[in-house]
């Protein structure tokens, strides 16, 4: 329970605008989730052991998984709802004595549980995006946890070369146009009544602040005080 508390203390979806709430590992389109989870078995100690000392037997692991913390978890919505797993058909993989090939027989004498996980989540549900090709634990005896591993493999999307390159040259042109239209102009008069009013003749953009630097560059012609000569 006290790992699931930090879910239910979470924002509700709506509770945040979407333009306001922060890139999340959820709006990745590939999330890959792995390593102790620390989920348990929900069932009797001396009936865990019985059952793995069986686990090659289907029937006793699709017991011992019909209590694992996590699946049911997943079936409630509680915690990993969107995530995949691999098919699990080996041994629970924690927790043993250190350096040998027995679960815990210290003085705890923890309940064996397959704590150790490869979940992933797709944002898109088509089967073909992540297959599992293999799922399984190695026999290393130097922690009291046995590793687990899983060979995946991601159908991911490939930019097409030319079409990227000719949206590319279609957005350079738009930005040069939108540059071309935003430039400052000004059209002189030889007229001795166009200094009277000089910004008369100016024609700058609306849209765009007139730095000044532009300005000072604008001067020598809009402000003189003397008609041009003809």
């Amino acid at each position: 329970q006290q790992r699931l508390s930090f879910l239910r203390n979470a924002p509700q979806d709506g509770a945040i605008a979407e333009e306001e709430r922060p890139a999340t590992v959820a709006d990745h389109e590939f999330v890959f989730w792995f390593g102790d989870l620390n989920y348990r078995l929900a069932m009797d100690a001396e009936a865990v052991r019985y059952l793995v000392r069986q686990v090659d037997c289907e029937t006793s692991r699709k017991r011992l998984l019909g209590a694992d913390q996590l699946k049911l978890a997943q079936a409630s919505g509680v915690a990993f709802q969107d995530y995949d797993e691999g098919e699990i058909t080996f041994a629970p993989t924690y927790k043993y004595d250190v350096g040998g090939v027995t679960y815990d027989t210290g003085e705890k004498r923890r309940v064996p549980a397959w704590t150790d996980r490869v979940l992933w989540r797709r944002q898109e549900k088509a089967p073909q995006l992540i297959r599992c090709v293999d799922y399984g634990r190695f026999e290393l005896t130097t922690s009291d946890h046995r590793p687990v591993s899983a060979l995946l493999e991601v159908l991911i999307g490939e930019a097409d070369a030319q079409k990227k390159q000719l949206v590319h040259r279609d957005i350079c042109k738009a930005l040069d146009a939108w540059e071309n239209e935003c430039m400052p102009m000004a059209q002189v008069s030889t007229a001795p009544s166009a200094c009277t009013a000089p910004f008369d003749r100016a024609h700058l953009p609306r849209r765009r602040f007139v730095s000044g630097d532009i300005l000072r560059r604008l001067r020598p012609v809009l402000f003189r005080n003397h008609a041009l000569a003809r």
